[in-house]
């Protein structure tokens, strides 16, 4: 809560009460944390999410992971500055590519779906 990760509980004091909300949001939460995502983004996926796509979420096998990121040029032949976007894979294992880059993109797609293949199979 003074994280923002979750709404305020109705009433206070002795009368504070915690709806299935709060629950739910705790739950993807841990799920989240386990991915090794951080808080700060943690927070700004579940700023977006409604109570359904909380449920799914928790109830999905993976967390699918694109957020834009800006990397400053760190990747040969980029420019300082570019902004790219970013699939978490799992275990702190992420692909990042160049926003707008329709090959790029379909490239890591496929690779995130062949990761998610071989961790459902162990």
């Amino acid at each position: 809560m003074g994280r923002g990760l979750l709404p305020p509980p109705d009433g206070a004091g002795l009368g504070t009460t915690y709806s299935d909300e709060h629950l739910y949001r705790i739950i993807l939460i841990k799920k989240l944390q386990d991915a090794y995502l951080p808080l700060d983004e943690i927070r700004k996926r579940m700023a977006v999410l409604s109570l359904a796509e909380v449920v799914a979420l928790i109830h999905s096998d993976t967390i699918p992971a694109r957020t834009e990121v800006p990397l400053p040029g760190a990747l040969p032949g980029t420019a300082a500055g570019a902004v790219y976007e970013r699939i978490s894979v799992g275990y702190g294992l992420e692909l990042h590519y160049p926003s707008g880059d329709k090959k790029a993109r379909e490239l890591a797609e496929k690779i995130y779906a062949y990761a998610e293949k071989i961790m459902k199979e162990g």
